[in-house]
């Protein structure tokens, strides 16, 4: 048995058979209506009563590979061109080198009075060693960090 359908006129289950094709209609035992239930109506089509064709590969295009070849071309000449532009745009008056040499001078030029000072206050000579040490230290660990930064953006 199918799915009991719903009867249209007095909203009682109906018990579908097996056996049932699409268009067949179906009697309530309890109004003795006859309708057709939804799941035997008929579509709009029937794919058996369709024609059909055998379909094979689709036909290769003997020309996609030269389309393609003159894409990725086209492609390419456009970001070399864009990178050309971008280049010439950027306008860098100095950079690397020059920038690394401003930030140690900078560096000596506050460290240097600044130390002495700090040296004069300490009399001792382990302190102003220390002093030294670790000024010396600090401009070795920006040197290296920015080396480190240059290597990682390529430059």
């Amino acid at each position: 048995m199918r799915k009991p359908a719903t009867c249209p006129m007095c909203r009682s289950k109906v018990p579908v058979p097996r056996s049932a094709e699409p268009g067949d209609t179906v009697t309530c035992p309890d109004c003795d209506e006859v309708f057709t239930p939804k799941s035997l109506r008929k579509g709009h089509y029937d794919p058996k009563d369709e024609d059909t064709f055998a379909v094979g590969a689709t036909a290769a295009d003997p020309e996609k590979a030269q389309k393609s070849r003159k894409a990725k071309a086209l492609m390419a000449q456009g970001r070399s061109e864009y990178a050309n532009r971008y280049k010439s745009a950027q306008g860098v008056t100095f950079g690397g080198p020059e920038v690394f040499l401003l930030i140690i001078a900078a560096v000596f030029a506050l460290a240097l009075p600044l130390g002495y000072v700090v040296a004069k206050r300490f009399p001792t000579k382990g302190e102003g060693a220390l002093i030294v040490f670790a000024y010396c230290g600090m401009i070795f660990g920006m040197g290296f960090r920015m080396i480190r930064a240059r290597w990682r953006i390529g430059g």
